[in-house]
């Protein structure tokens, strides 16, 4: 544990959280009452002794400490008022640290008891007074304990400020004692009246203490958990030791002697007995040393039960799950192509397949472009295609066999489309608006909803774009079998460009000096390599290589104009375009009206994983030394 300034409550990881919910809800936070992270920056164990008015807090305090240490501070009126903290001299400084900037009106009671030396006991405020400060300074206090004795009396057990209070009281239950006090009350209420006709009870103080024991433990359940008999307590603080509680019944009673009900005295004794004995019992709880292991463990233990609590409690502020099942449906995919086709019911979606279609280049010029993207691959075609492309381009229309008659559909005229356009997008929104008003309402997303001109202009926009994205995908489908020009079909460019105009006759000429003997042989084989190599020999060769570069050319024109119309096959760009205007749709509608819808789910999701985990830093607990 590291000690110096400690964090302020703006500073817990889960004021953070509570804050990102308000954020993101756009509106208040919660008021939250915590304390965990901060009581761990010190080794200090605060015990504060809780309950109503006139329930003994004080008075069971000096039992506990076996000497007078809660001083009397004549406040019979309204009660305590004011925290006052019973601390060894030795810690006054730690515990005016870890109480500073919270309890600005504390008391501090400086003491020497050695008993309670690394123990603080901080009697609180009665919370159920008529005094609305003395519940204020409680909730301000309580986060900074970490244990609380919780005292009640039989005739304040279980009642409606009790309950209230206990709710707010956020500590692990394995620190929180309850401790019924004035237990001498029970018998006064009980005794002598009914030992005259219940002889075996009389007899019996087992019976009658385990009685009232159940009775305690039952009275609890209908409020907390079940406290485990270690956690309960039935004590007469005002008489720590067994002589005292007798003595007082007896003045009860009216027979201090104890000769009119002397026959009940053994059953006395043997109650008084009990309530020392479990005073001595607490005392061991509360005043017991704890190593530093214990300590931590104790702290974290608050801590985490602190943090369960505020996080279901915003949970339920914020109304955090009913708010994700309503995102969840405002983003479901099937509802939005619901919504969708409503919008476009009628012909409306085939008017708009008809105008992309329309925007569509015809099936030749889009082989014209993969052929000119196939022939960037290929270096040497390209001195044939520039100035003879357009001759490759007639023959391999050709070479491609006919696509068949096309069918035609009328088109609507723009403008017609374009209105009905917005007609439909304002029929649209108004449908999201009206399914989902309320999470809209809760999260303020009202002006981040589109408006439908904008979702009209967006859909014109998205069609005639979507038209070339298509065309671009369909050249790219089409011609991805041949990304580039390969070796072998390079070296093979190469050969018929010099095989023709240069090898070939140079060859042909060496071939017959090596055929023939003689002098007249050998210099007519050599006029003939001379020959081969002038200009007109020359523009003969590479026009049979043009020749054979343009049959190249117009067979891989005819092959792209086959692969295009086998892709188009047999709808002529029907189901293109269809895929087109499903692509602008959910472009220019469905992602900008879903968009804020989505982005407040993945942050409720992540805040909400945030509370599920207990970790509100989103981290793993911090490391501390």
């Amino acid at each position: 544990m590291t000690s110096g300034t400690l964090p302020s409550l703006s500073q817990s990881p889960l004021a953070g959280l509570n804050r990102e919910f308000a954020r993101l809800f756009k509106t208040e936070p919660l008021s939250l009452e915590l304390g965990a992270d901060r009581n761990l920056q010190d080794e200090l164990v605060i015990c504060g002794v809780m309950g109503g008015k006139d329930v003994g807090k004080s008075t069971l305090i000096n039992a506990l400490a076996r000497e007078r240490i809660a001083v009397d501070r004549q406040e019979v009126g309204r009660g305590t008022h004011r925290p006052l903290a019973y601390v060894h001299r030795e810690r006054e400084v730690a515990v005016r640290n870890r109480l500073s900037g919270i309890a600005s009106d504390l008391e501090v009671a400086p003491h020497t008891a050695d008993e309670i030396r690394d123990l603080v006991l901080v009697d609180l405020p009665d919370f159920d007074s008529d005094f609305l400060d003395h519940l204020t300074v409680v909730r301000r206090i309580v986060p900074a304990l970490d244990r609380v004795i919780w005292v009640q009396t039989p005739r304040k057990i279980g009642d409606r400020a009790w309950v209230s209070m206990f709710r707010d009281s956020v500590k692990d239950p394995a620190n929180v004692l309850h401790v019924l006090n004035k237990t001498d009350e029970l018998l006064a209420d009980a005794f002598p009246a009914a030992a005259s006709t219940n002889p075996t009870a009389r007899d019996s103080a087992a019976a009658f203490w385990e009685s009232q024991r159940q009775w305690f433990r039952e009275t609890l359940q209908n409020v907390v958990e079940p406290v485990p008999d270690e956690r309960l307590f039935l004590v007469a603080a005002v008489c720590p030791d067994a002589r005292c509680f007798a003595g007082r019944i007896a003045q009860r009673w009216g027979d201090p002697t104890w000769e009119k009900f002397n026959g009940d005295r053994a059953m006395v004794e043997g109650i008084a007995a009990r309530a020392e004995a479990n005073l001595d019992r607490l005392r061991s709880a509360v005043l017991s040393p704890l190593d530093e292991l214990r300590v931590r463990q104790l702290k974290e233990s608050n801590r985490s039960q602190e943090h369960a609590v505020w996080c279901d409690r915003m949970r339920r502020h914020f109304d955090v799950d009913e708010t994700l099942e309503r995102l969840r449906a405002a983003t479901d995919g099937q509802y939005w192509q619901s919504a969708v086709e409503q919008s476009l019911a009628g012909d409306l979606y085939e008017s708009l397949v008809v105008r992309t279609a329309s925007r569509f280049r015809r099936d030749t010029q889009l082989a014209d472009e993969l052929l000119e993207q196939q022939v960037d691959r290929w270096p040497l075609l390209r001195l044939v295609y520039w100035p003879l492309g357009w001759l490759s381009r007639t023959v391999g229309r050709q070479l491609a066999p006919s696509s068949g008659p096309s069918t035609t559909q009328s088109l609507q005229n723009d403008e017609t489309v374009v209105t009905r356009i917005r007609m439909r997008a304002d029929m649209l929104r108004s449908g999201v608006l009206a399914e989902h008003n309320a999470v809209i309402e809760r999260l303020g997303l009202g002006d981040e909803i589109p408006q439908a001109e904008s979702l009209a202009g967006s859909l014109v926009d998205a069609l005639d774009r979507s038209a070339t994205t298509l065309e671009e995908e369909l050249l790219e489908q089409v011609g991805s079998r041949r990304k580039r020009g390969n070796l072998f079909g390079r070296l093979g460019l190469l050969f018929i460009l010099l095989w023709f105009p240069i090898i070939q006759p140079v060859a042909a000429g060496l071939l017959e000096i090596a055929g023939e003997e003689g002098a007249w042989h050998t210099t007519r084989g050599l006029y003939r390599v001379v020959s081969a190599l002038s200009a007109t020999h020359l523009l003969a060769g590479f026009g049979v290589v043009a020749g054979v570069y343009l049959a190249i050319l117009s067979i891989m024109h005819a092959r792209c104009l086959r692969r295009i119309r086998r892709v188009l096959a047999p709808s002529g760009g029907s189901v293109l375009a269809e895929r087109a205007v499903d692509m602008s749709i959910a472009e220019a509608w469905v992602t900008p009206l879903r968009r804020p819808f989505v982005e407040q789910l993945r942050r409720l999701e992540a805040l909400e994983r945030r509370l599920a985990n207990g970790e509100p830093s989103g981290q793993k607990k911090r490391e501390r030394q």
